[in-house]
């Protein structure tokens, strides 16, 4: 019982983050935010980020930082080249 209680409780809360991280994206449209969404669950992250992309009415790219990137900005812009997507 106390282990579905926690499994609801974890939907309920990601459903609230993903709604606050695509307003938070849709207001921020045309101006440069960072914003930094960290889930250590493969399988979940997948998930919460197909969600976000559903709810969210600014098309999302992602990107995948190396965890030897020694800069943050370089690595994005390395992986974007001349593309400017809405959000990444």
């Amino acid at each position: 019982m106390a282990h579905q209680r926690l499994h609801d409780d974890t939907i309920a809360e990601n459903d609230r983050a993903l709604s606050e991280l695509a307003w938070a994206i849709e207001m921020s449209e045309g101006s440069f935010k960072l914003f930094l969404a960290r889930c250590n669950y493969t399988r979940m992250r997948s998930q919460l980020l197909r969600q976000l992309q559903e709810r969210c009415a600014v098309e999302i790219r992602t990107l995948a930082i190396a965890p030897t990137a020694t800069t943050l900005y370089s690595e994005i812009r390395e992986q974007l080249g001349s593309d400017r997507p809405q959000a990444v």
